[in-house]
């Protein structure tokens, strides 16, 4: 009860709170939003979007490709160089032969 006493408390302060004062529009404000929006220019096109995104997507799939290379870089290491040697014993062993 002591929350619904405090919201009509405040909901009064409210009511009893002149109005605030709306500022006047730019001059000529209208006539530019009704223009733009018959040149169509209203939305932005999905070609706008791709535009905006595919940097950032572009960086972001760099960004995680280094991290996972930085990450793994042990693992990659090493299993080349394992595998550099089980083809250098194949080669030797069918040379000596």
């Amino acid at each position: 009860m002591n929350a619904d006493n405090k919201w009509n408390r405040l909901a009064q302060c409210a009511r009893q709170a002149p109005p605030a004062a709306v500022p006047d529009l730019p001059h000529g404000f209208a006539t530019r939003v009704v223009a733009r929006w018959l040149a169509g220019e209203g939305r932005p096109s999905l070609w706008a979007a791709w535009e905006w995104l595919s940097p950032r997507g572009l960086a972001l799939a760099a960004v995680l490709m280094l991290a996972s290379l930085g990450a793994n870089y042990d693992l990659l290491g090493g299993s080349l160089a394992d595998e550099v040697t089980a083809a250098s014993s194949v080669l030797e062993s069918l040379l000596d032969s």
